[in-house]
């Protein structure tokens, strides 16, 4: 399909197309969103709609609903087996407040280090994970691995 010249497509509805986080879509656009253009004020992008874009927007999307097969497949078979994520949310919530009333910045080095040890556990299951990726992971999800790396600061 040809579009006309410069017809762009707001980033809510290529959210609500792919069925990605609109933060998701914003953060991707710096990773090469086809048509994606920074704007003068250096925060907000513009989408120039084009065949390029409507075939990412296409591949998001179904790779977006291969994930909710599976996670379908996953509850169909799943008789109440525990995931991590209300744990990890709660870790999640536990570190914003620790950086809104600063605690990173106040604690001594040996109250760090506690912190660091009570992570382990964590950390531990993070590696294990790592290692059973290691194999079996097909390209693209090796590209977003190295994504993930690359905004953690590991790579």
């Amino acid at each position: 399909m040809t579009h006309a010249p410069f017809l762009t497509i707001t980033v809510k509805e290529i959210a609500k197309q792919t069925g990605y986080s609109v933060r998701t879509i914003q953060r991707r656009a710096a990773e090469g969103i086809p048509g994606v253009t920074r704007l003068a004020d250096g925060y907000h992008n513009s989408y120039e709609l084009t065949d390029e874009l409507e075939d990412w927007m296409k591949q998001m999307r179904l790779r977006t609903k291969g994930r909710q097969k599976e996670n379908q497949v996953i509850e169909k078979n799943d008789k109440g087996t525990e995931n991590f994520h209300p744990f990890i949310n709660k870790i999640v919530m536990l570190h914003g407040k620790f950086e809104r009333d600063g605690v990173f910045a106040r604690k001594s080095p040996d109250q760090l280090f506690g912190i660091h040890r009570d992570f382990m556990p964590v950390i531990r299951i993070w590696s294990r994970l790592l290692d059973s990726l290691k194999s079996g992971l097909s390209p693209e999800l090796q590209g977003e691995l190295k994504r993930d790396f690359r905004e953690l600061g590991f790579v």
